[in-house]
Order: structure tokens, then sequence, then C-alpha cells
């Protein structure tokens, strides 16, 4: 089981999933759609232990989500 954490993060006007350390894994137009897909993912079997990231748009961390 590997614990991976998703950040969503704003760049080039779209909100985005992205792995951390790796690639972008999704594009979503709002916020709460990509917030969505980042707790989605992190609930997959096989990603036991994984959390969510959210930040705002300036870059600061805007929550943790530990047991999405």
């Amino acid at each position: 089981m590997s614990k991976r954490a998703y950040y969503v993060v704003y760049d080039s006007d779209q909100w985005r999933v992205k792995l951390e350390r790796g690639r972008y894994v999704s594009t979503h137009r709002k916020k709460s759609r990509a917030v969505a897909e980042a707790k989605r993912l992190a609930r997959k079997p096989g990603n036991s232990g994984s959390k969510v990231v959210v930040n705002k748009k300036n870059g600061a961390t805007q929550r943790h989500i530990k047991n999405p």
C-alpha cells in the first residue's frame, strides 16, 4: 500500500490535481471539483494512508485532509 499526497493547486487559470513530486493528474474549472477528484483518488484501493492538500490561489496551504 502506497501513501500518496494529492495536491489541489491553481495553475494557468485552472485548478489541478497533482501528485506529490509528480505529474498533474487532472484539470478542473472549479476548485470544488478538483477537491472532489483528489479525494476520490486518495480513497482508491491501494492508496491507504493517502492525504489531500488544498492550496489557495496564491499558493499558500489552505487545509489538509488526512482521511478523505
